[in-house]
């Protein structure tokens, strides 16, 4: 299940915000507020990644792989520098 907003539409398992119409309980309340500070980071990390790599806006390619190949080359050196080289640290047991 992904903690994402509904401009994800194209994934199929999507966690969604209550719609505020002025009737939601606090639980309902909680749920959004913590759904959209989990959402936030993400945001700005992304927002960041596409700063750093404008080039994607533009990206001419003949085949879709390609493409993808080069979206996700551009994000694996995106967190590699973000971590400053380091291997990231696993938080698995």
């Amino acid at each position: 299940m992904h903690n994402f907003n509904t401009c994800f539409y194209l994934c199929s398992k999507v966690m969604t915000p209550y719609r505020n119409n002025g009737n939601l309980t606090p639980v309902q309340r909680r749920y959004n507020y913590i759904q959209s500070a989990e959402r936030m980071p993400v945001e700005r990390s992304n927002e960041h990644w596409k700063e750093k790599w404008r080039r994607l806006y533009r990206l001419h390619v003949l085949r879709h792989d390609y493409a993808l190949d080069h979206i996700m080359a551009t994000l694996m050196l995106h967190n590699f520098v973000e971590l400053g080289g380091r291997e990231p640290v696993s938080t698995s047991l």
